[in-house]
């Protein structure tokens, strides 16, 4: 029996409870554990049914991935443009960076690599590649930007650009790592705004 139609509203509504319900189980059991089956129930609907909103649920945590790479974009060119001190306008941008890889239940799939490579498996190829191309590329836009308004020095923009994606490998690592580890890096984010915000020392 084919899955039945669903209105405009009820699709909308629908969609709405999968993308919770994505976000609900990936924060409880994982990416890896997380199943159709189990996503169409928790959105009240058949399994069948779960196909006529997405054609499967790596498609659906790429959505919510995407998404909330976007916001935090957003939110960061905003805490970018923002009138301050350059330390207080670099740390704004370094702990909301921080957030992203520590606190948001998809991106930490990010960065488990057991549960990224069952994701990134699924992907198109190239598609990891171009991502991390996509993500060098915004970052060098966004910290050079700061460098032609004074707030960071030009030398520092490369160590700028690489430390989201060594935030991101330091959580992949965390089952090493001291169960504080939020602690320990935000000590860490906050040596590093001192020191970036400040002009580079002349070379001798």
């Amino acid at each position: 029996m084919s899955p039945r139609a669903f209105t405009d509203e009820e699709r909308t509504h629908t969609r709405a409870r999968l993308r919770a319900a994505a976000i609900e189980q990936v924060s409880s059991v994982g990416f890896r554990h997380t199943t159709v089956a189990e996503l169409a129930r928790v959105a009240g609907i058949s399994k069948g049914s779960f196909y006529a909103f997405y054609p499967s649920k790596e498609a659906l945590f790429v959505e919510l991935l995407l998404e909330e790479e976007a916001t935090m974009r957003s939110e960061v060119t905003a805490l970018a443009g923002a009138d301050g001190p350059p330390e207080q306008v670099l740390g704004a941008i370094l702990r909301r960076v921080l957030a992203a890889v520590t606190e948001h239940p998809l991106l930490r799939v990010l960065a488990d690599p057991e549960e990224s490579a069952a994701l990134f498996r699924h992907l198109p190829p190239g598609a990891v590649a171009e991502a991390k191309i996509d993500d060098d590329q915004w970052f060098r836009e966004l910290f050079g930007g700061l460098a032609d308004r004074g707030i960071v020095a030009r030398s520092h923009v490369p160590v700028l650009v690489a430390l989201p994606r060594l935030l991101f490998a330091t959580a992949s690592g965390r089952r090493w790592l001291p169960d504080d580890l939020e602690s320990t890096l935000s000590v860490v984010i906050e040596a590093l705004i001192t020191h970036l915000s400040a002009p580079a020392s002349p070379t001798p």
